[in-house]
């Protein structure tokens, strides 16, 4: 699975792993990759317009052809920086959380990798995270939080820079 980062990001820390501000948790709740083999690595610099996203970026309902973006509706941003993920490593990944209040109590969580197409992007995968306090959609509550902090060291440990 390939990811983007932005140019103004620190990709990498001092020990050559994937720097923990490259991964908001924020976004591990339906974690977006863009591409997976056999897709082109630079597919990744492709950006959709904003005035076209709507169009572009939704979901593909199936049934229906994909689309893919008109001259003029994207442009190639070079300067993403890039990092990516083996599938294997996360889908059915799970572990434990503590309690926020009670650190002795412990609740599980398991990552699924799930294939989430979109109108122009076929290869659109995204992390999905049931926990045994239900499927986590955003990082508001503390339990929601620990998740997505360990689904981050593990995204960190996993990374790699080249194909």
């Amino acid at each position: 699975m390939g990811v983007w980062v932005p140019d103004d990001i620190v990709l990498k820390d001092n020990g050559g792993k994937l720097d923990a501000g490259a991964i908001n948790l924020k976004r591990i709740p339906g974690f977006s990759t863009n591409k997976i083999p056999k897709s082109k690595k630079w597919d990744l610099f492709i950006q959709i317009k904003e005035d076209f996203e709507e169009k572009y970026l939704a979901k593909w309902p199936g049934k229906t052809d994909g689309l893919y973006p008109g001259k003029g509706e994207y442009e190639f941003l070079v300067t993403r920086q890039l990092y990516f993920l083996k599938i294997g490593h996360f889908n059915n990944l799970s572990g434990e959380y503590a309690h926020p209040n009670d650190k002795n109590k412990k609740f599980n969580f398991k990552l699924k990798v799930v294939h989430k197409p979109l109108m122009a992007n076929y290869w659109h995968f995204e992390f999905q995270v049931d926990s045994d306090h239900g499927t986590v959609v955003k990082t508001k509550a503390e339990w929601q939080r620990l998740i997505c902090a360990n689904i981050r060291g593990h995204v960190q440990e996993k990374a790699i820079f080249e194909i």
